[in-house]
Parts: C-alpha cells; structure tokens; sequence
C-alpha cells in the first residue's frame, strides 16, 4: 500500500505532457497544442478527462484505451485515492475555488 501511494504521488508530480509522451509516444503533435489550449497541465487534469475529452483532443482510440486504463489501474486524481486531485488553483481548472469569496 505505501509503495502503491509513493508511485501515485510521483505520477502526480508528471505533467500531462509526459503522461502523453509515456502512454501514447506517436500520438500527433497536434495533441500537445490542444493540451495548453485547454488547460491540461497534470497528470491529475489528463486522468479526469473521459473518452469524449480524449477524443475531442485528437488520440487515436488505442491511444484512448491506453490513457483510460492508466487513469483506472492508477487512480489519479480520483475522489477517493489519497493523492487528492489537481492542485492548480488557476480559474478554469478544477482545483479553483468556485464560489469563494475573494479577500
């Protein structure tokens, strides 16, 4: 189990970018753009993302399945694992405080 939650925290610690380049080393280049455009930034943000997201960001279905079953076997990101999710807190990513009160 402690070996288990140390390989997750370092996958949290990947960018999507390299989660990508790991799991899908041939997909297009384009794929990288649409990453930025969208905000995609850890691997946390690329776990959370379904197979309409993936799709929407231009992998292939191999790619797809390799990404999702990643995300599954790993559980990055997900509510219940103890590495929590994205801590980016910039507005329009999912660690930003909607609804808080800016001081």
């Amino acid at each position: 189990p402690s070996e288990q939650r140390a390989g997750r925290q370092h996958l949290l610690r990947l960018s999507a970018a390299a989660v990508l380049r790991m799991l899908a080393p041939k997909c297009n280049s384009a794929v990288f753009g649409r990453l930025v455009k969208e905000r995609v930034r850890t691997a946390a943000d690329l776990a959370s993302l379904d197979k309409d997201d993936l799709r929407d960001l231009g992998l292939t279905m191999v790619e797809r399945g390799r990404l999702l079953r990643w995300a599954r076997e790993n559980q990055v990101g997900s509510p219940g694992s103890s590495t929590g999710g994205s801590r980016d807190t910039s507005p329009g990513t999912p660690g930003y405080g909607f609804g808080m009160e800016l001081c």
